[in-house]
């Protein structure tokens, strides 16, 4: 079990099993943090996509895809939170701005991760709300069509009264045309208004449901401050190790010789290719005086002068 709750960290368990029992421990407590966060991610979109599929099948499938997506984004960003063991040029506000970004980034996916399951904790009393909102709508749709076609149906019992008062010849043909229209533009407002109510009926609300768990039910904030916790507890974990940590002294012998030994790698590649097109021997050169982490630009120790040196330079040649 140590070993699968360190692989599930996102670190090197070929680091993390020489290190020490407290930093091992450490790694499997971030270990079953992401665990808790992949099931809640799993069982938060399940219940999203089974709400609006009406299928377990796709609710599972989707809701295990979404979950491995979101657990992976979620690991890809623990494992910048990682110190950086290599010689660098950090910028103070740059890092911290960076850093900031992506923790904002965390608990936004925290945030939609919450939100089904809110809803699921909460769904009882949801159903109550959700039926006065679909009420609510049908009222408003059908107010909205009813003075719709009563607009329409005015506009031509007054064009017809007009038509009476001119004593038009077809003024029977007429009647029979607007009696007509009336009757089809009221079968018409009450087929809308039937296709409504089942449109209203079967619709689910899921996003009003969201909106409504946050502003109707300030308990609901409990659980969004839990799984916000949840998300940000491996990275506060990760984050918080100290950079003399045995595990952090291994990594970095070992990033170190990686990077040299790749170094030495490409020069001679370098060299050896460099060589054959030139006809002679040519080697790499660095501006600076720490290859490969390049920090320390070599200064220029030539001595240069200036534009009247010259002149009096080449007035001593000429005489």
């Amino acid at each position: 079990m140590e070993k699968f709750f360190c692989k599930l960290s996102g670190d090197d368990f070929g680091i993390i099993r020489h290190c020490n029992p407290s930093t091992r421990k450490r790694f499997i407590w971030i270990g079953i943090f992401m665990l808790i966060i992949f099931c809640a991610c799993l069982l938060s979109f399940f219940y999203a996509f089974f709400y609006l599929s009406k299928t377990r099948l796709v609710g599972l499938l989707l809701g295990f895809l979404f979950a491995l997506i979101i657990s992976n984004i979620y690991l890809l960003l623990l494992s910048t939170l990682s110190k950086n063991l290599l010689p660098t040029r950090i910028q103070r506000r740059a890092f911290v701005f960076s850093v900031l970004l992506r923790l904002a980034f965390v608990v936004f996916i925290a945030l939609i991760v919450s939100k089904p399951i809110e809803v699921y904790f909460f769904s009882s009393s949801l159903e109550r709300d959700i039926a006065e909102y679909k009420k609510a709508r049908l009222e408003e749709y059908s107010v909205k069509t009813t003075d719709h076609f009563n607009g329409l149906i005015k506009t031509l019992e007054d064009d017809l009264a007009q038509r009476k008062r001119l004593a038009a010849d077809d003024i029977e043909n007429d009647i029979g045309n607007v009696q007509r229209q009336i009757a089809n533009h009221r079968r018409e407002s009450a087929e809308l208004q039937s296709k409504m109510v089942i449109f209203v009926e079967n619709s689910e609300y899921f996003i009003e449901r969201c909106l409504k768990v946050t502003t109707n039910y300030p308990a609901s904030s409990l659980i969004t401050l839990l799984v916000v916790v949840v998300f940000l507890m491996p990275a506060f974990l990760k984050y918080r190790m100290e950079l003399e940590s045995d595990y952090y002294k291994l990594r970095k012998l070992v990033e170190m010789e990686l990077v040299k030994s790749e170094f030495v790698a490409f020069r001679e590649r370098y060299s050896e290719v460099l060589s054959k097109i030139a006809g002679h021997k040519i080697e790499f050169e660095s501006k600076f005086s720490d290859p490969p982490f390049d920090t320390v630009r070599t200064k220029d120790v030539r001595e240069i002068f200036s534009e009247q040196d010259l002149l009096v330079e080449l007035a001593n040649n000429a005489n």
